[in-house]
């Protein structure tokens, strides 16, 4: 718990990466050395939260998620952990395992449980209840899943709301029993990822930390676009998007993407690195409902330098010597294909995962339903936390961060913008921008308005603070970052 904070805030450091572990989390067409070694590079937007579970504690790393909603260890009896066939098919091997006949705390209640995420892995086994730990607070009695039959080594803690659990009966998950036993004062909890060029970040269970982001929050209400009487996940409204430097038709387009085209390559997208070093003020900005609520992702977000060791893997006629990979990729990577099981059947989304949420400061309150959204403050190493509480009124308070910093010099102050063609023009020295409206194609239940989702929706199978566009943009198509 955090010592200078009320004693209902929990503050829990989450770490990016396991070392040793192969751990890929994006889907790909077909497996093979290039893919295999692709997919484990990427693994560096996974992010880990220590846990100890059972009595005596038995403590693991436990992939963080707000896009599924139940939490699920690996057995010591998982095939995966003792197959080096299956290790090697999967391209993962198991970190620490949990025993229960070493815990006097854990209890058998159903053998039904099973979860399949977007990238078709998936878990399979008993659901149990232990007590649980995380950072010093102790859950007690909670329901988790005890999987025998992974496709991945390392569980996975799911902190969406719990109508979106993979139970047949619902349960009150690990955010609920945090709120029900007075371990937190509301069910509400925010997240810091950091700089992409940070290993760690935090979560912070019951509070928020002003300290972690710029001016002034924004407090967008959660839309419920499904049939039942509460959200399943975070959606809130989308507006449009901006794309700072290019001038020409399309983001793909204009910044010079390539894809390796399915059904016969990866699905995935490279850029030249040169932005890197030639375009320091390359940005793709996100703008939401209220009007002060717009998150800004950099170009070292945009343009990932993460192919070192496997450029000779590459597929072949790449337009350009220094290959990155791209932080927008299809979402067509989750469409459901003949022999495959899980996937998706409409691919008008799109998943921002942590190439967005990194430049972002977000606040989940699953108990008022709303989000709060700001600029983070990259590489903050101070705190002040504001408890928060089920019985305000008004939901999340509201609360400004730091000062905001003096805008970046692009050496000249005029810019030009291009609304829905993308053929935004420029003068003087400055970038220029293009703006990408988004039309509403609807949704399950959406009445036809565009979205985004901050978690929700099973998860990319361990993308943290995964969030889904419902609509599409009409410029870019669908995409995940």
């Amino acid at each position: 718990m955090h010592g200078g904070a009320s004693a209902n805030v929990i503050e829990l450091n989450i770490n990016k990466g396991l070392p040793g572990i192969r751990q890929g989390n994006l889907p790909l067409a077909h497996r093979g050395t290039y893919e295999e070694a692709l997919a484990n590079t990427i693994s560096d937007g996974v992010y880990y939260a220590n846990v100890q579970v059972g009595t005596p504690p038995q403590t693991f790393s436990m992939v963080l998620d707000t896009g599924s909603s139940d939490a699920w260890v690996v057995s010591a009896d998982a095939g995966l952990c003792r197959d080096k066939v299956l290790q090697e098919f999967y391209q993962t091997s198991c970190t620490a395992t949990y025993n229960p006949s070493k815990s006097s705390t854990y209890r058998l209640l159903d053998d039904d449980f099973g979860i399949r995420y977007l990238d078709n892995g998936g878990a399979y086994g008993d659901w149990i209840s232990d007590d649980l730990t995380i950072a010093g607070a102790t859950v007690k009695s909670l329901q988790i899943g005890l999987a025998t039959n992974v496709t991945r080594g390392t569980g996975i803690l799911g902190i969406g709301f719990s109508a979106n659990e993979a139970a047949a009966v619902q349960y009150p998950n690990i955010i609920d029993q945090l709120f029900n036993q007075g371990l937190i004062s509301s069910k509400a909890y925010s997240l810091y990822l950091n700089d992409r060029r940070s290993d760690a970040g935090s979560l912070l269970l019951g509070g928020i930390d002003t300290n972690k982001f710029i001016g002034t929050m924004s407090i967008l209400p959660i839309q419920n676009v499904t049939n039942g009487t509460a959200p399943v996940a975070f959606e809130v409204p989308l507006t449009g998007l901006t794309i700072t430097h290019t001038d020409n038709s399309t983001l793909f387009q204009a910044l010079g993407v390539v894809t390796d085209i399915r059904p016969n390559g990866t699905g995935l997208s490279f850029i030249t690195c040169d932005y890197l070093h030639n375009d320091p003020g390359l940005s793709l900005s996100f703008h939401f409902s209220s009007p002060s609520a717009t998150i800004a992702v950099p170009v070292h977000e945009i343009v990932l330098d993460l192919l070192a060791g496997h450029l000779d893997e590459l597929p072949r006629g790449i337009p350009f010597s220094s290959v990155c990979v791209f932080g927008v990729q299809s979402s067509a990577a989750f469409a459901a294909r003949p022999g495959t099981p899980g996937g998706v059947a409409n691919t008008n989304f799109a998943l921002l995962g942590e190439t967005f949420l990194r430049s972002a400061y977000v606040v989940y309150d699953l108990t008022h339903n709303q989000i709060g959204i700001a600029r983070a403050n990259p590489n903050s190493t101070e705190s002040s936390i504001v408890e928060l509480f089920a019985t305000d009124e008004g939901g999340l308070p509201r609360v400004s961060g730091v000062a905001v910093p003096p805008p970046i010099d692009w050496g000249a102050t005029a810019t030009g913008t291009g609304t829905g063609t993308g053929t935004g023009t420029g003068t003087g020295a400055g970038p220029p921008t293009v703006t990408v409206t988004v039309e509403a194609k609807g949704n399950a239940g959406g009445g036809g308005r565009a979205g985004l989702l901050f978690g929700g929706g099973r998860g990319g199978g361990g993308a943290l603070g995964v969030l889904a566009v419902t609509g599409f943009f009409t410029l870019v198509g669908s995409m995940l970052l």
